[in-house]
């Protein structure tokens, strides 16, 4: 982030950037590749990273360079996958044998083919790359207060998500994707709308403490922000994914280094001692909101918890830990999941619906990618430790918008242990741009507003 420039209007990075995030938001609640909004979203994401790197700053690049790093290793590995092979090493990969046997069955061996099983869906996830690409290419440029425009844009998006996920549990019928029976606001799964909603608590937290930093109307904000706290999680609720209701719980702790690291920051004792009974409140009145949900037959999340012993995604971890040996060490392809999964799936996991994703993104991750892929999440995490352990040594505005940026990772980075959040274009965005936040807290020159 930008130093020093405390502009009271915001950039046109700003304004570009908060439009993508609305036009992201409106059509980018799904990663399959046959969902037509993509195909308006992907080319638009396209020019506007284009027009984002075009303008950067020479130091902006620098202040970034690990996060850039990251991501043209990831486009790298994912074009390395579609680069044509000659037979002879081809057909030596591993895992291609079946693949080798047709060839040779129908005659048409001696094919130059792309290095992935399933070409088409490896573009596919190329062309996915465009919407963090965006993101990044206009947050890294935004001046100190532009980011605060963006955390309060994020925070209306969510909401509006989670107003539409409302109005859907109540019976009104709208669905964005018709792929989708779970009516889940502005995404097709309700897990990934249950993690985004759970999102919203330190980001809530967050612009709390840096209403003061700009000298809002503090209190004003804090009530605000502490109302959509306390509705957000019988959001979760409603919507029915388990997987949003502990990413919330895991949130709501998260609140503390918002909160009261900031108190304690200025010496207040006192201030900690109120931080923390305001916090011992809000948790009573979710509580409360949580009964009454319950009470009103809403529990979808609850009773789905309460039956997570016969959850079907572990007998599916680990057919798919029992393939990795098969495309080791180079992987499958990016984005081959569901046709290469179907090669091997037990006959015991058959059912009328397919497999559209590992449902672990780690473990699917491995299966594709292989070592390479695996050596570039080893790199991320360590990058993730390094921005961490910065960011809660950080003070100020500065270490409260790092620390945001590493708890929205770790939120994220849980959540795909179980699901796939990451790979819809709505909380790519949210990753990307709290990527752009953990790894800059020494460039915050925001005014502290404790005061």
């Amino acid at each position: 982030m930008s130093a020093g420039s405390n502009q009271d209007r915001p950039s046109w990075q700003f304004w570009v950037l908060a439009v993508f995030l609305g036009l992201v938001f409106l059509t980018g609640g799904s990663s399959r590749s046959e969902v037509q909004s993509l195909q308006f979203l992907r080319p638009v994401a396209i020019l506007v990273a284009a027009c984002g790197f075009a303008t950067m700053r020479p130091s902006a690049w620098s202040r970034h360079k690990h996060i850039l790093l990251i991501m043209a290793a990831v486009t790298s590995l994912t074009i390395a996958h579609l680069i044509p092979l000659p037979p002879r090493i081809w057909e030596n990969l591993p895992g291609r044998q079946i693949l080798v046997h047709i060839d040779y069955f129908f005659n048409i061996h001696a094919q130059w083919r792309p290095f992935s099983m399933v070409p088409i869906e490896t573009m596919n996830a190329l062309y996915a790359l465009a919407i963090p690409f965006a993101v990044i290419g206009l947050c890294a440029q935004l001046s100190d207060r532009d980011h605060t425009f963006i955390l309060i844009a994020l925070i209306i998006l969510i909401s509006l998500s989670g107003a539409l996920g409302l109005l859907q549990a109540t019976g009104v019928d709208i669905r964005l994707y018709k792929i989708s029976s779970e009516n889940p606001g502005l995404l097709a799964n309700r897990n990934h709308q249950g993690i985004l909603l759970a999102t919203l608590f330190p980001m809530l937290a967050a612009v709390s403490w840096l209403g003061g930093a700009w000298r809002m109307p503090r209190n004003l904000v804090s009530i605000v922000a502490g109302a959509l706290a306390v509705i957000a999680l019988p959001l979760v609720v409603v919507t029915g994914s388990r997987a949003g209701l502990v990413a919330s719980l895991i949130a709501v702790v998260l609140l503390v280094p918002f909160i009261v690291l900031p108190a304690v920051e200025g010496g207040r004792k006192k201030g900690v001692l109120s931080t923390v009974s305001q916090l011992g409140i809000g948790a009573g009145v979710m509580g409360g909101l949580i009964w009454l949900t319950v009470a009103a037959s809403r529990d979808v999340a609850l009773t789905r918890l309460q039956s997570a012993g016969d959850e079907p995604r572990y007998p599916l971890w680990k057919s798919v830990a029992d393939m990795l040996p098969t495309y080791m060490p180079w992987g499958s392809g990016i984005g081959s999941y569901v046709d290469v999964y179907q090669i091997l799936e037990p006959s015991d996991l058959l059912q009328a619906t397919y497999s559209n994703h590992a449902h672990n993104d780690w473990l699917e991750i491995a299966l594709t990618a292989g070592v390479p892929g695996l050596l570039i999440v080893g790199w991320a995490i360590a990058l993730f430790w390094f921005a961490a352990w910065g960011a809660f040594r950080a003070r100020g505005a500065s270490g409260v918008f790092a620390r945001l940026g590493v708890g929205l990772i770790l939120l994220i980075a849980i959540a795909s242990t179980v699901d796939y959040p990451a790979r819809t274009p709505i909380v790519a965005s949210v990753l990307a741009i709290a990527a752009v936040w953990a790894s800059s807290y020494k460039k915050l020159e925001i005014e502290d507003g404790r005061g």
